[in-house]
């Protein structure tokens, strides 16, 4: 696996002993390690892992992982990635990359696994009819969490190529000039 690799992301981690763990296994193979917690989508205040547990609870048990370089938030909403990437950025020392991959749907995990109807959390307006979430809507959100200290940001659930597409897009018409990194073999923009 070695030499295919170039970093090994533990995504969507729910509590921070998973994170602990996935990452702890991560590191023993000397590659770099990036980790990215799942938070609770309607937390008030502070942002949560789904476990209840805080990012600074999350982070106090993996910040002396080897080989760590990146803390994200996926696999959320994204006004909870926009509230968490402050967060990561005050946790997260020199050299540590934070960011974040938001879901691209209305209805949040959390409602989703308790069978709720769809969560009316974000603007109606960046949606469209089935609850989807239109992709000028996500670029405007990756945009704003790159301008809160994100060094990272893409797509996870429900998130396609025009959301991608649209954020680079955004990003450059901004200023944030994408650049690529060779030794990661990803497209990033520079920290502010």
């Amino acid at each position: 696996m070695a030499p295919a690799v170039d970093v090994l992301l533990c995504e969507t981690m729910s509590s921070a002993d998973e994170a602990a763990a996935a990452a702890s296994a991560a590191a023993a193979t000397g590659k770099p390690v990036w980790i990215s917690w799942t938070l609770q989508d309607a937390s008030d205040g502070e942002p949560r892992l789904r476990s209840g547990e805080s990012l600074q609870a999350a982070w106090d048990r993996v910040k002396d992982i080897p080989c760590l370089q990146a803390i994200l938030i996926n696999c959320s909403s994204p006004g909870t990635v926009g509230a968490a990437v402050p967060c990561l950025r005050r946790l997260a020392p020199a050299g540590v990359r934070v960011g974040g991959y938001a879901n691209g749907f209305r209805q949040t995990t959390g409602e989703w696994l308790e069978g709720r109807g769809k969560a009316d959390i974000n603007d109606v307006g960046d949606y469209d009819e089935v609850g989807d979430l239109l992709p000028g809507a996500y670029a405007a959100h990756a945009a704003s969490w790159v301008r809160a200290g994100a060094g990272v940001v893409g797509g996870c659930c429900g998130v396609g190529p025009a959301h991608i597409e649209s954020v680079s897009a955004l990003l450059q018409r901004e200023g944030g000039a994408l650049e690529y990194d060779s030794c990661s073999a990803e497209r990033r923009v520079p920290p502010p």
